[in-house]
Parts: structure tokens; sequence; C-alpha cells
């Protein structure tokens, strides 16, 4: 019997800004009393992370969660979740605005540990996964950058009912590249190069670490 191979980690990333009206420190209280919490308690949810822009044009805050494979994120418990959003979610996501969920598959993976600063660098189109790990290892040859990963998009939930709690619709990215380290300079010029090797025709944002949690 050939032995069986384990699942690729999961993603769930989100990209959002929020609108004028949005009061922030209810906003950074909800994400972090409320929100956070209620989804790294769904089974099979290991991490949260959160981050502000510091520079870019992408939207001003990126958040994602790892799970131990993108079929958690189509689970009963999580399905569950998005069909009964705490109250303070439910007030929360009509200030969504720019927002971009995509769930995802973890292709590649080097160095470890949590950088202050992130690289992100984001487009609709899925990449091919041949090469990928080179680029990455090339990424941390940087002393500066501590970890590289690449994810791909995965299958989502047929309907999200949370999605209707907040204007407009929903984007999508195919392919992500998250550079973490500890300097901008050098993010920025990693991250670069490696989105130009690999096909990511999008220059990267800059993020500074909020917050993150684990799974107890």
């Amino acid at each position: 019997m050939a032995p069986q191979k384990t699942p690729p980690g999961g993603i769930l990333a989100v990209l959002n800004d929020v609108d004028a009206a949005c009061n922030r420190a209810a906003y950074e209280d909800w994400y972090q009393r409320d929100h956070l919490p209620d989804r790294i308690a769904v089974p099979g949810f290991r991490h949260a992370r959160r981050y502000r822009r510091l520079e870019g044009a992408m939207p001003e805050f990126f958040t994602f969660y790892e799970t131990d494979s993108p079929a958690v994120l189509r689970s009963a418990p999580y399905l569950g979740r998005l069909a009964a959003p705490t109250p303070g979610t439910v007030a929360m996501m009509r200030h969504f605005r720019a927002m971009c969920r995509s769930v995802c598959a973890v292709a590649a993976d080097r160095g470890g540990g949590i950088g202050g600063l992130a690289a992100v660098v984001g487009v609709p189109h899925k990449v091919a996964r041949d090469g990928v790990g080179a680029q990455l290892d090339a990424v941390m040859a940087h002393g500066a950058v501590s970890r590289a990963r690449l994810w791909l998009a995965d299958e989502d939930v047929a309907e999200n009912p949370e999605a209707a709690l907040r204007p407009g619709q929903d984007a999508r990215m195919g392919t992500l590249l998250v550079v973490e380290g500890i300097d901008q300079a050098a993010l920025r010029e990693a991250a670069g190069r490696a989105a130009v090797a690999l096909g990511l025709a999008a220059p990267p944002g800059l993020y500074t670490l909020l917050y993150a949690d684990t799974a107890a």
C-alpha cells in the first residue's frame, strides 16, 4: 500500500480596508476579543495573525489564519460560524471595504518564526509550482528575511452567508507571496525580486504585525 500523503496546510487570507465611519478602537477590540477567538476555536484552526499596511497600494489590513488543511475551511464547524456570526461581527462587517478573501493551500514554505514585518504580493491567477521552492530558497538568502511562503487558491465554500453582511462583492487572490522579516528595505527588495521571478506582476505591500494568536 502506498503511503498516504499529508494534505497541505490551509490558509484563509483576508485583505480589507474599512470605511471612514468605522470606529477604529471598536474595530480593533472586535478583532482581538471577538473575531479571532471565534475563528481559532474552530477545530483544525492553528494560528491567526493580523497586520496593518505601512506602504503600498494594497488594502490597509492583512489577516491570515493557518489551518490543518484547506478542507477545514469547508468543514461543518466552520460553516456553522459563517451561518451564525456574532453580534459584533454583524455590526462590523458593514464597514469592510475592498474585501479580498482567499482560501489557499500552502504550496511552499521556507524559514520559520514570526517576523515583525511582512511583504505581501497577491495576484488573481495561480502560478505554476515549478521552481517555486528554489525562488523561496533564494529569498531566504537575505539575512533580514525570516520566512517566505507561497499560497495558491484552493476550493472555497459554495455559499458564504457572512459575505452578505459586507457591501459589494468579495475579491479573491489566486496566488499570495508572503515574506516575513525585520527590515523594510530588505523585504521590499527580496519580495519584489521573487515576485518577478515567479511571474507575479504586482508590487509588494509592506505590513507591520499587530497581533498573533495560536489555538489552545
